[in-house]
């Protein structure tokens, strides 16, 4: 776990590199993959990694190398989805949840994970929070700060199988 983090930090780092000489070359504001693409007309691939069990990761991995590769990450085309079933602040501190770009709690309310996924929210945000979630499919989604409420489908596998690359 810590090779992939430390290596799509590395790879992160390079187009961060990529980014600031093509922006010199052309005179042109170069900050992330979007903007490269546009300037340079040539696509860099993006990277989803996915971490299936966060309490298990972050037990072998630092949490500042996560943030890194999290802020880093972002503006180069790599992204984190993290999944766990329970949070606490032992397992990820809200120091790293803010640089999610989207959160999606589901389950029971939990004061100590709604405070550690969201960070201070209203009252009437944690009432709305303590009503909505409990059921099957039912989730709080967080997306560029703002709460909403969702209701999420049921995906079997063989739903997926058309958006899985498979490498040769």
């Amino acid at each position: 776990a810590e090779e992939t983090f430390t290596e799509l930090l590395r790879i992160a780092k390079e187009r961060q590199l990529l980014f600031k000489t093509t922006s010199e070359k052309l005179e042109l504001p170069v900050r992330d993959y979007g903007e490269y693409k546009k300037v340079s007309g040539e696509s860099l691939p993006i990277v989803t990694l996915f971490v299936e069990e966060l309490i298990v990761l972050l037990g072998r991995v630092d949490e500042a190398l996560l943030i890194d590769l999290l802020v880093i990450g972002r503006s180069a085309g790599i992204f984190v989805v993290a999944l766990s079933q329970y949070i606490n602040a032992k397992i990820l501190s809200r120091q790293a949840t803010i640089n999610f770009s989207t959160v999606v709690f589901l389950g029971k309310y939990d004061r100590i994970a709604s405070n550690i996924l969201f960070g201070n929210i209203s009252k009437q945000e944690t009432e709305m929070i303590k009503e909505y979630v409990g059921s099957p499919g039912k989730s709080i989604v967080m997306e560029d700060g703002k709460l909403h409420t969702r209701s999420m489908p049921e995906i079997k596998d063989t739903d997926l199988i058309p958006f899985i690359k498979k490498e040769i």
